[in-house]
């Protein structure tokens, strides 16, 4: 299987496991990852630490790899 393939499938297989996060959990990732938001305006956007954002950022990944590890 070519790489592309293979990064296609994982694209697609990442896709489904974001529309399985609550809707704040997307918005949240979409805003760090796809945006660019870094986690202190973030964290100031949510009144909230940077700590605290940062942990919910680890949560929603972690979340994510074990949905992709369980292939959904």
């Amino acid at each position: 299987m070519s790489i592309f393939v293979e990064q296609k499938i994982m694209l697609e297989m990442l896709h489904r496991a974001m529309a399985q996060l609550r809707e704040d959990g997307q918005l949240l990732i979409y805003k760090y990852y796809y945006v660019g938001i870094s986690q202190n305006q973030l964290a100031e956007q949510y009144g909230i630490t940077r700590q605290s954002m940062g942990e919910r950022i680890e949560r929603i990944r972690r979340k994510l790899r074990e949905m992709l590890e369980r292939k959904l």
